[in-house]
């Protein structure tokens, strides 16, 4: 880089030789990850026997997740939906990664789980858990053949699925940036799969919830850093570009 140069092509050139420092980058996002586990729980997958399950809730999780900027749609789901809010279970547009099972995925749960810190030799309970777990949530899923869903004022589906505060799950998720009154009808697809998920939510121990969730967080932010030839899905690419670009841009900013 020559003295010479123009500003903005001094600046350009830094940018994008931040952008080539892949393991600044790499590092730099799993430090960022690790704090993100942290605020939403911790890992227990990692953290053992030290991890403290008394205050984890997987709803205050979920509003963390939601806070912090992260993927938060992974027990339940509220969209916008033209001039209606949708309650599901959520669903993948793509069949191959709906029926996916963790096993085969081991290679990355372990390579991220190790990353973070974790004993991989001791990990096979708690991933032979969470295999059981996940098949079950994935048999949970929507599309019963109807082609239109019913829609209920909160109140009413307080009534009918009364195992959370919908009020207050439903206004966290949608922030600010939407005005639900309690006379609002919210579209609920597909009830029963949303009354089994909540049911096995319920009945699952706080352990294998946890590292369900924190799993899922880091597979689908941090998938590319530690393999590299996964094939992965587009929505997970779009993010991890996303999110490639974004700590590039912040760590070229931290250092100049």
């Amino acid at each position: 880089m020559n003295e010479d140069e123009h500003i903005p092509t001094q600046k350009a050139k830094k940018l994008y030789q931040a952008c080539m420092n892949t393991q600044a980058i790499e590092e730099d996002g799993l430090k960022t990850m690790k704090e993100v586990v942290q605020a939403i729980g911790g890992w227990p997958l990692v953290e053992d026997d030290n991890w403290d399950e008394t205050n984890f809730d997987w709803i205050q999780a979920t509003f963390a997740l939601r806070d912090l900027g992260y993927p938060f749609n992974i027990f339940l789901t509220v969209l916008p939906n033209a001039d209606k809010l949708r309650v599901r279970v959520p669903f993948s547009g793509s069949i191959e990664e709906l029926y996916d099972v963790f096993s085969r995925r081991d290679h990355q749960v372990k390579n991220i789980a190790q990353a973070f810190g974790a004993n991989i030799s001791n990990i096979s309970g708690e991933l032979n858990d969470l295999h059981q777990f996940s098949d079950k949530m994935r048999k949970q899923i929507e599309h019963g053949g109807l082609i239109s869903y019913p829609s209920h004022k909160i109140s009413e589906i307080q009534n009918n699925i009364g195992m959370i505060n919908w009020d207050d799950f439903i206004h966290k998720l949608i922030g600010s940036t939407l005005s639900i009154s309690s006379e609002k009808y919210i579209t609920i697809v597909e009830e029963a799969n949303i009354k089994k998920r909540l049911q096995t939510l319920s009945e699952t121990p706080k352990r294998c919830r946890r590292n369900c969730s924190t799993n899922c967080l880091s597979v689908k932010s941090l998938d590319q850093f530690f393999n590299k030839d996964v094939e992965l899905l587009g929505i997970q690419s779009n993010y991890f570009a996303a999110k490639l670009a974004y700590e590039a841009y912040r760590l070229w900013i931290q250092t100049n």
